[in-house]
């Protein structure tokens, strides 16, 4: 199956996670910045860069790579599979407009011009947000990672929209690609933020998540003209 992705998807992938991590700070940069702080009680004369600081916060993010690169591969199969499904029944292009509707929705539920809660299930007394407490009170470097993995299954509506561009890329490695280029662009800012947290004012973090919207739109448009070509109608 041909791919429908090209390094310039990663490279907006890429760009969409670095333009997220405002607003992962925003969601869930408290329990980081919690975690950070406990780890650095029994590192008080370490600097904030050295191994014993980093380990901790390289394995959370490391839980966030894998869960986030198996649910894109997952997706990306499927949508492989919807692919072919679609073509044998003569509607092809069919996935990529789905996709392409899916993107735009999510970066206008986003922007908060849909009546849409996309992350409703955080809330700390919800099942996620306890077991995500439960977790973090362990206090041990091992806990991070997963902490991390659980941090891959929370509800957020940008990484909703990038599982829809890997659904759109024809297969479970283009899946798992689109989806590692997305959790990659997060990890440098939201490690900043664990080492020097509250670096970012909730107006940046409020405006990189408007580009981030905007950009989800983008590539939403150019998959919904993919999707169009494929089915003949451009």
């Amino acid at each position: 199956m041909e791919l429908t992705f090209s390094t310039l998807n990663l490279g907006a992938a890429l760009l969409g996670g670095l333009l997220s991590a405002g607003h992962c700070v925003g969601m869930c940069g408290g329990l980081i910045a919690a975690c950070a702080m406990r780890h650095a009680q029994h590192q008080g004369h370490l600097p904030a860069w050295s191994p014993a600081r980093v380990t901790p916060h390289l394995l959370y993010h490391g839980g966030r790579l894998l869960v986030y690169v198996c649910l894109g591969a997952i997706i990306g199969y499927l949508g492989s599979v919807a692919d072919a499904a679609s073509a044998l029944a003569g509607a092809r292009g069919l996935p990529q407009l789905l996709a392409g509707a899916a993107m735009l929705l999510m970066g206008l539920a986003t922007l908060g011009w849909l009546p849409w809660n996309l992350e409703r299930g955080f809330a700390a007394d919800s099942r996620l947000g306890r077991l995500y407490a439960r977790l973090m009170q362990q206090g041990s470097a091992l806990s991070m990672l997963p902490l991390g993995m659980l941090t891959g299954l929370l509800p957020c509506g940008l990484h909703w929209a990038f599982q829809a561009q890997a659904a759109a890329s024809g297969s479970a490695l283009g899946g798992a690609l689109i989806m590692s280029a997305f959790v990659l662009g997060t990890i440098p800012p939201l490690l900043l933020f664990a080492l020097i947290a509250g670096w970012m004012s909730a107006h940046a973090r409020q405006r990189l998540l408007q580009a981030a919207a905007l950009l989800v739109m983008l590539m939403g448009g150019q998959l919904l003209i993919r999707g169009a070509g494929l089915a003949g109608w451009l």
